[in-house]
């Protein structure tokens, strides 16, 4: 998706999930064989809920969800 002006201050989940051909995850080595080598699938996936503002990022070391 593109967002040209940017996501609202908030918090997002945001994911994104991997498909191929079965015939390109055997190639890869992910998978052993395919019922239908042109049959799309996904084998990998993943997610994150982040927060966004309009606040510049901060690329400390800091855990700032911890209070010290």
């Amino acid at each position: 998706h593109d967002f040209p002006d940017g996501l609202p201050d908030g918090r997002y989940d945001l994911w994104a999930v991997w498909e191929a051909p079965c015939s390109a995850w055997v190639d890869m080595g992910y998978a052993n064989q395919c019922e239908d080598d042109a049959e799309v699938i996904s084998l990998f996936s993943s997610g994150v809920n982040s927060p966004f503002d309009s606040a510049a990022p901060s690329f400390t070391e800091v855990d700032e969800g911890l209070s010290r």
